[in-house]
């Protein structure tokens, strides 16, 4: 990517002639904010705006291939395990739905003005930060899983915005390359300190890691590289530093850590923390799902058990396992234990999209735009594995719609530029 003094550059500035790729997108930028609601106006709007001539997209029917192979497979291993398939096929729905109408409504040519893409998601992580600290502060909402309307899990979406509002190729002037900044800081800070969600804060520092090692082998001037990688490098310093002055915060992520360097926890030592312990129970809990479900997998590594049995597999006593739940909160283990390699398989290649994409279709594009396409790919594919590694994408409803509107979203961006 080019650096921040954006004086020098052009911005991709393209008209919004073409109305399903800038409808597609402000859904995205408003799931944070308005979460399953937005399931509806998905499947109202793009229908309506989509575009009536041009070729399909081939990102989009990359994506639409691979959706319908794991549907298929999804829904195979479900009928075969026996009862309760209903359940899990119904949660394959939303990706075949998402996959399927944004292949038939968005075509070639995919006009969008990124600088207006970057406003808006300057915007949405400023306001997602302020409705999660009036949460906070006003209504007293200090179970850091209420925030941001878990159990709909929306806080992973805000690694991709996050990173993109960094990228001041796209930032339409000086002053919106500093509010990209500050709005990185600002939805940081609610992965890490308001959310609390402790993994994800952690991918957040991948994905910085990640993003300077792109900007460092950019094809940007050496005081460009410098200026951009030092001021990411410093934004993330800044959240580091707000998230370690919350008392509360800290004290999570102590707890987390003293956990995970202390002997594994039991199932039973698990029940009585959640019937009044003090002790980090969530940190606990992740610990003895990804051992038990690893040596569940291991029993039946091919096909799994069902996907309707990905949980009762793992603890068919719910007296040493006091609460049900519908994953493992590894994606990658609850794919494995409910179908098998296979299902890991399909669900790896649904999240390395795009990456793939990004780096399919760049022949004629200048270095810079083809390196921002790579590093848009990887990023997003690199957040949703992430993702997958501490909770789950696919294998809930909401989880499913969420994920893949964002993936779908990223498609067509990437589509834009390789069209541009």
């Amino acid at each position: 990517m080019s650096g921040l003094m954006t004086g020098k550059q052009r911005p991709i500035q393209t008209l919004m002639t073409k109305r399903g790729a800038p409808v597609l997108l402000l859904q995205w930028l408003l799931m944070p904010l308005l979460g399953k609601f937005t399931t509806l106006a998905f499947l109202v709007l793009v229908p309506l705006l989509r575009m009536q001539q041009g070729p399909y997209l081939r990102e989009l029917r990359h994506f639409l291939f691979i959706s319908l192979a794991y549907v298929i497979y999804i829904t195979a291993r479900s009928l075969i395990a026996g009862a309760d398939a209903a359940s899990p096929i119904g949660d394959t729905l939303p990706l075949i739905i998402v996959a399927g109408l944004a292949f038939w409504a968005v075509r070639e040519p995919v006009r969008l003005d990124m600088g207006w893409l970057f406003r808006g998601t300057v915007l949405m992580l400023m306001l997602v930060f302020g409705l999660a600290l009036f949460a906070r502060v006003y209504m007293d909402v200090w179970r850091p899983e209420l925030l941001l309307g878990n159990p709909l899990n929306l806080t992973p979406l805000l690694l991709v915005p996050c990173m993109l509002v960094t990228m001041a190729r796209f930032a339409p002037s000086q002053l919106w390359v500093w509010l990209g900044l500050l709005s990185f800081v600002l939805g940081g800070y609610v992965i890490g300190g308001l959310s609390q969600s402790r993994g994800l804060f952690l991918g957040l520092g991948v994905l910085v890691l990640i993003r300077i090692g792109f900007d460092a082998t950019s094809p940007a001037s050496l005081r460009d590289k410098i200026w951009t990688c030092g001021a990411i490098f410093a934004a993330m310093g800044l959240v580091i530093l707000f998230v370690s002055a919350n008392a509360t915060s800290s004290g999570r992520y102590a707890a987390a850590a003293q956990m995970l360097t202390s002997s594994s926890p039991s199932s039973s030592s698990l029940a009585s923390e959640l019937v009044g312990g003090d002790g980090d129970w969530s940190t606990g809990l992740r610990m003895i799902m990804l051992h038990e479900g690893w040596a569940t997998f291991l029993e039946q590594p091919l096909f799994g058990f069902g996907p309707q049995n990905r949980f009762d597999a793992v603890f068919p006593d719910t007296s040493s396992f006091p609460i049900r739940l519908s994953h493992l909160h590894n994606d990658f283990l609850t794919h494995g234990v409910g179908g098998g390699i296979v299902a890991v398989l399909l669900l790896v290649l649904l999240l390395v999209a795009p990456a793939w994409a990004g780096f399919r279709g760049n022949a004629g594009l200048g270095a810079g735009l083809a390196h921002a396409r790579r590093e848009i790919g990887v990023l997003t594919s690199a957040a949703f594995l992430g993702v997958a590694m501490v909770n789950n994408v696919f294998f809930v409803a909401i989880s499913a719609f969420t994920t893949s509107l964002s993936l779908v979203s990223i498609l067509v961006v990437l589509a834009a530029l390789r069209i541009s």
